[in-house]
């Protein structure tokens, strides 16, 4: 008895062979074996001892093949039932794959695309809407606001700080949020007419200028009278100009350079800068204002006048300004 071994069907553990039906299958070089079909065509191809053609009808697969499907078992079945499948291309299945990874990266994409531009176009929108605010609220700045004497009193803490005295009144500091202070200057009732209350309303109210102080408001609540300022707190330039010393430790040359040079501009604009122009008649020290970057800002406009730009020479009937005045 000659065997043929039948390696396809052969597995790692276990060998498939086929022989002869009436061979005793004792006679095989094996330990054991278990019988698997009666083949009824047994075909050697002559020449070749490695290859053996086997068909058999039981189960039947060849009309699988010849719709070019694949042929297997029916599960749970107790006979030798077949059906058939297709077995997708390791080529078609990479091209799916490939298909949705594409797919989904282009969705991402678009995805975040859409939520980058809904985040900038949301943020653009407060950005304008915070422009837009802040331009209300300096143009409500620029018209100085009237505040009544209560409100005075409490924007100073009843008038707990006081910064100086003066002919005219006296200045305390206050203070109209967490982060804006402001002088506040308390008229004396009983000096002038309201000359110099209407003046500085009047004509600094209506001014805006780097180097020209801020009126922030005013008071004019019965025979009380008080003006609201810019707070600058490096104070007066006289402060600085009489030093112990005289050697002017503080700022140095180059600093009053930049100190005089932003007055002198100061002035240009009060005389050429509006429709009228405006004279200040009392420029000195003690009213040139120095803020925290030590700009200087002209202050005290009580004993100003307007005239016309065409007007060369001013009349006055009464002596003008203070000690230590200097005419410009």
């Amino acid at each position: 008895m000659y065997a043929y071994p039948v390696s396809c069907l052969s597995g790692p553990s276990y060998q498939v062979y086929t022989f002869d039906s009436y061979s005793n299958i004792n006679d095989l070089p094996i330990a054991s074996c278990t019988k698997m079909y009666n083949l009824r065509n047994l075909r050697i191809i002559p020449g070749v001892d490695d290859i053996l053609e086997l068909k058999w009808s039981i189960p039947a697969c060849g009309h699988c093949e010849s719709k070019g499907k694949k042929c297997r078992l029916k599960n749970n079945s107790t006979k030798s039932e077949t059906e058939c499948f297709s077995e997708p291309t390791k080529g078609a299945s990479t091209k799916f794959v490939a298909a949705g990874a594409i797919m989904g990266s282009v969705v991402l994409v678009l995805v975040v695309f859409v939520l980058y531009r809904a985040y900038w176009n949301d943020k653009a929108e407060k950005q304008h809407q915070d422009r837009i605010e802040k331009f209300l609220e300096d143009y409500r700045n620029l018209k100085p606001t009237r505040y009544w004497y209560a409100d005075i009193k409490r924007i100073t803490n009843q008038f707990d700080e006081k910064l100086g005295e003066g002919a005219y009144g006296t200045v305390f500091k206050g203070k109209l949020s967490n982060e804006i202070y402001v002088a506040v200057k308390i008229l004396n009732s009983s000096t002038g007419n309201g000359e110099e209350f209407i003046n500085e309303v009047g004509i600094i109210g209506r001014i805006h200028h780097v180097n020209v102080v801020r009126l922030v408001g005013y008071c004019a609540d019965g025979f009380r009278r008080a003006l609201v300022y810019e707070f600058l707190p490096n104070e007066s330039l006289e402060k600085f100009l009489s030093s112990v010393d005289g050697k002017n430790h503080v700022l140095g040359w180059d600093k009053l350079q930049d100190i005089a040079l932003g007055k002198a501009k100061g002035i240009e604009y009060l005389h050429q800068g509006c429709d009228q122009q405006i004279l200040h008649f009392d420029i000195k020290p003690q009213n040139v204002l120095l803020d925290q970057n030590f700009i200087p800002k002209i202050s005290d406009f009580g004993l100003a006048k307007l005239c016309s730009k065409d007007q060369s020479a001013v009349s006055m009937t009464t002596a003008r300004g203070t000690n230590g005045l200097y005419c410009t």
